[in-house]
């Protein structure tokens, strides 16, 4: 009888003292937004690792991360670019903690492909859109300076449009969607399957819904970076590009009929103050790995509470 009450006195002792601290523990720690993330070109969730951690590290360990695992390993993330955005919208309906919304964080042609899920379908519900280092007006060039060194690689990129414009690969590799050759730029608006539509430059079916789900995020957030190896040229991350029927002279997102226009509701954004163009100090395959891009470009809008979220001055810039 004795050692019955003495084990009542411990297991209410137990319950008194213990549970009341766990509890406290968890209520006081802040519940963030789940947040997705999405590798680029030639890369896995592997590449995106660095990134969980510094959300960890940053943010606690309760924060909910999908980290998108591409089809077939990193050699498939090449691959038709509609099939990698099917796979990435089945595994984002199929979780249940994302039904509520969630934040996007996408490096390179994974910008892409999270923009054209948000655009399209956009169920799960994306609340602020982050890409780093993500060709939005496509990329036409070699990467860097790569063709300064090898002059003949010049031939081979004013010929390009004939072999990326074809139907095998517009078919089978995911960077022929969104080459961008503003030399030829009819054959680019016929013949290119990913980025006319995605940017509403043509006229489709879908493009009033591309426009309002744009429209329907907190924020978005363009990271370029002053180091740029790769996008070719990179005002691209920027929403800006080279003038049509030139491969050297710059127009601004400001400047653009995308802009003016807001055919894709890139003004409505900026002039709400939900438009932020930034910039990190690394070179395009760093961005994952650097944490001053985390914290200066990333965390603050990770963090944010959704229904306060932070905004920015809507004075007109010419920087792209």
């Amino acid at each position: 009888m004795r050692i019955h009450i003495a084990l009542s006195i411990a297991l209410l002792f137990t319950i008194h003292t213990t549970t009341p601290t766990t509890t406290h523990a968890e209520s006081t720690e802040q519940q963030y937004v789940p947040i997705v993330l999405v590798h680029g070109a030639f890369a896995s969730d592997y590449d995106m690792q660095p990134t969980e951690q510094y959300i960890r590290k940053y943010m606690g360990n309760n924060v909910y991360i999908k980290n998108i695992r591409p089809p077939m390993g990193a050699v498939s993330s090449v691959g038709n670019i509609y099939s990698l955005i099917e796979h990435m919208r089945k595994q984002i309906e199929n979780d249940p903690i994302l039904q509520n919304g969630f934040n996007i964080v996408a490096h390179s042609q994974g910008g892409l492909v999270a923009r054209y899920y948000l655009e399209r379908y956009n169920n799960p519900r994306v609340l602020t859109y982050i890409s780093w280092g993500t060709p939005h007006q496509g990329i036409f060039g070699m990467p860097g300076t790569i063709d300064d060194h090898f002059k003949w690689l010049d031939h081979l990129e004013d010929e390009a449009y004939n072999v990326l414009y074809s139907w095998s690969f517009q078919k089978f590799v995911s960077f022929a969607g969104y080459w961008h050759d503003t030399l030829h730029h009819d054959k680019y608006i016929k013949k290119s399957c990913f980025l006319p539509y995605i940017n509403n430059e043509i006229d489709h079916e879908f493009a009033d819904r591309y426009k309002e789900n744009i429209c329907s995020l907190k924020n978005m957030v363009l990271v370029a970076s002053h180091h740029e190896d790769i996008v070719e040229p990179d005002c691209s991350c920027h929403f800006g590009f080279y003038k049509n029927g030139s491969n050297s002279e710059i127009v601004s997102l400001f400047e653009s009929e995308l802009y003016q226009q807001d055919s894709l509701g890139l003004k409505t954004l900026h002039e709400s103050g939900r438009l932020h163009l930034l910039y990190a100090d690394c070179p395009h395959v760093y961005f994952q790995e650097n944490e001053n891009n985390f914290v200066e470009n990333t965390l603050e809008f990770l963090k944010a509470d959704p229904d306060n979220v932070p905004l920015v001055s809507a004075e007109p810039t010419t920087t792209a």
